[in-house]
């Protein structure tokens, strides 16, 4: 489990928002909701979260001031769920703060492994099955050069 780790999440397409919040809730997270970033606003300040999911086309204004504001204050992972596909779009986001960016549509299971993957703290990551807290996965082996190879025949002229 993730620890009940405190997630804002900003979206104002309320279907996709309560769809995210009921698979997020399912998986042992608890989601605060914010349809608009003078909501997002005051729920950062009131909540703190763990990490914030935020959209960026908001109805009153665009996400990156709430992008902006966060890094003002923390260093709280920031997960952009955006209908901005555009190279720019994601370039903007990341330099203004963003830990991540996520192109919607995207799958719920996607969405789950970036939020483990972009949570800063223990509280946020789901350890792989069969692993406890304290356990961390086996190195993977690094390839050995390969001394038996031939060295390259050189062109002929």
């Amino acid at each position: 489990m993730n620890g009940g780790a405190h997630l804002l999440l900003v979206e104002d397409d309320e279907p996709m928002r309560r769809s995210v919040v009921a698979n997020l809730a399912a998986h042992g997270y608890r989601v605060v909701e914010a349809g608009d970033v003078a909501s997002a606003l005051r729920s950062w300040d009131a909540e703190r979260p763990d990490l914030i999911l935020l959209d960026l086309g908001l109805p009153d204004g665009d996400g990156g001031s709430v992008v902006r504001r966060v890094r003002r204050e923390s260093t709280t992972p920031i997960l952009v769920l955006s209908a901005r596909g555009a190279e720019r779009d994601k370039v903007a986001a990341l330099e203004a703060g963003a830990d991540d960016y996520v192109t919607k549509p995207f799958g719920l299971g996607e969405l789950r492994a970036r939020v483990a993957a972009t949570g800063s703290s223990t509280t946020m990551r789901s350890p792989p099955s069969g692993l406890g807290p304290a356990s961390t996965p086996p190195p993977i082996p690094s390839a050995r050069p390969r001394t038996t190879a031939s060295p390259m025949p050189r062109p002929r002229r």
